[in-house]
């Protein structure tokens, strides 16, 4: 997904949205663009990390590469002729040995990408694994922060891009509220409300 571009055309994105909606129960009463859809998905697949680590708290995020992004300090950047990208770590929270870690995504070239990350991270036979990930576009949130995390609860809630019939790309005017619920080693989807943009 990262420096590809608009989520929503990928076979993969499409079965999660497929299996997301279908978690929900529920789907969006405010309409899509048409050929658009939802723009936020959950992926339930592990990838392993270089390294021994003895916890989850004896990882360093802030200097750790992700997604081919090496972070630096929780930054990484790519400037070329024609384009900008750049890769940040906004926020790490520990559940017991599990840990969720937030990113945000930018790129600007032809056209302009934003989108949110959260990853979802253990240790388990001393090597890192990320075992989930939630991604959302942000392109039109501006410097409102899409997303929130209630520690209490243990649920997350994240504010994906809702294009409507008659939007351009530049402006959307609704998103997708999404809230995710911790279930013991991932989050599950539990509740989505569409809320219009002022």
């Amino acid at each position: 997904m990262w420096g590809t571009g608009r989520l929503r055309g990928s076979m993969s994105s499409v079965l999660a949205l497929a299996l997301e909606a279908g978690a929900l129960g529920q789907v969006s009463t405010v309409p899509y663009a048409p050929g658009d859809g939802p723009s936020f998905a959950s992926d339930l697949a592990v990838s392993t990390y270089r390294g021994s680590f003895s916890s989850i708290r004896a990882v360093d995020f802030r200097n750790l590469t992700v997604s081919g992004f090496p972070l630096r300090n929780g930054h990484a950047q790519s400037d070329e002729k024609f384009g900008h990208s750049s890769f940040d770590l906004e926020s790490v929270y520990f559940i017991g040995e599990s840990a969720l870690v937030l990113y945000s995504y930018f790129a600007v070239g032809g056209s302009s990408t934003s989108e949110g990350r959260a990853t979802v991270f253990n240790v388990f036979k001393h090597r890192l694994r990320s075992v989930q990930e939630i991604s959302w576009e942000t392109h039109g949130s501006g410097q409102t922060t899409t997303w929130s995390f209630n520690a209490a609860a243990k649920s997350l809630t994240i504010r994906s891009d809702h294009y409507r019939p008659g939007d351009a790309h530049c402006c959307i005017s609704a998103v997708d509220v999404v809230t995710y619920k911790w279930e013991g080693s991932h989050f599950v989807p539990s509740d989505l409300q569409t809320q219009a943009l002022p």
